[in-house]
């Protein structure tokens, strides 16, 4: 009478078809993942054009704004002048008195004028909203000229003609692929390329 168990060639066999379903299924793995960046590139890429372009049409300053430490981002216009605030307390204008203002005017030196500030307000469709990054993706680093920024909060402007700073934002997973988008100063697309190749 045969007793009821597996024969050594039964547990080969099975072995063998777990080790062809496990090859046939992990590259498809990694290649979603790969897939979930490469879309999130495009997304993000699409988003700063458009941020470029909507700058161009209305003649008014835009910036992407990165939210690193969050995984979000979403685009800001130049809505009005911010208050600047009075200098020398009660003076209007460097070193001009007030009316009712007993003192002597102060000597003031001559200097550049302040630049003004602008305040900029999320736009009211669904570019303005804070978009989340997909899944692990995550920004690893902004490159700019002088600086190099991985965490914090960073603007990413657009003048009213469409010019910009250059930019490189690399994008990644956690097993450490990466994707670049580049930001060019006066192009009208944002280029998306490989660290690896």
């Amino acid at each position: 009478m045969r007793k009821a168990g597996f024969t050594l060639l039964e547990m080969l066999a099975v072995l063998l078809l777990i080790g062809l379903v496990a090859s046939l299924a992990l590259p498809n793995l990694a290649a979603l993942s790969g897939q979930a960046l490469r879309d999130e590139a495009r997304h993000l890429a699409t988003e700063l054009e458009r941020a470029r372009e909507r700058s161009v049409v209305t003649g008014v300053r835009h910036q992407l704004v990165l939210d690193l430490d969050a995984g979000r981002y979403w685009t800001e216009w130049e809505s009005e002048l911010a208050e600047a605030p009075l200098l020398g307390g009660k003076q209007g204008v460097a070193g001009e008195p007030r009316a009712g203002d007993e003192r002597e005017a102060p000597h003031v030196a001559l200097s550049a004028p302040a630049r003004e500030r602008h305040r900029f307000t999320p736009l009211p469709d669904r570019s303005g909203r804070a978009t989340a990054l997909d899944g692990e993706v995550f920004v690893a680093a902004i490159e700019l000229d002088s600086e190099v920024v991985d965490r914090g909060v960073l603007e990413l402007p657009f003048e009213s003609d469409g010019s910009s700073d250059p930019a490189r934002i690399l994008l990644s997973l956690p097993e450490g692929t990466t994707l670049t988008l580049e930001l060019l100063p006066l192009a009208d697309a944002v280029r998306i390329f490989d660290e690896q190749s």
